[in-house]
């Protein structure tokens, strides 16, 4: 492991742990997933919006904290056509990431 790995590494892990006790803070389900959401905005290199696809126990998938109304309509959109990143991930079980949504063949 070089230097800059170990570092990158140990911030990692301080800014995990720094999450964690965040959440733990947290007074309710709600409190807590709008935590993830705008940890994930702040920690994830470009991210500018967030939001969780919480798939109910009737199968219904709804979109939870979001951190903008953007994040609603696209999720709406993927719900909609039965397909898109969120719901690859949902069935996939694994993060499906791009850097250039414009130029993904996948959707």
């Amino acid at each position: 492991m070089t230097d800059h790995e170990e570092t990158a590494g140990e911030s990692l892990s301080a800014t995990l742990g720094a999450i964690a006790r965040t959440l733990q803070a947290e007074p309710d389900v709600e409190s807590t997933l709008a935590a993830i959401v705008k940890a994930a905005v702040e920690h994830v290199d470009g991210a500018e919006y967030a939001g969780i696809s919480l798939v109910e126990q009737s199968r219904r998938i709804r979109t939870v904290a979001p951190t903008g109304e953007v994040v609603v309509t696209l999720d709406e959109v993927q719900y909609r056509t039965g397909q898109g990143p969120c719901l690859d991930a949902i069935a996939d079980h694994q993060v499906h990431r791009t850097g250039d949504l414009t130029a993904e063949t996948r959707w």
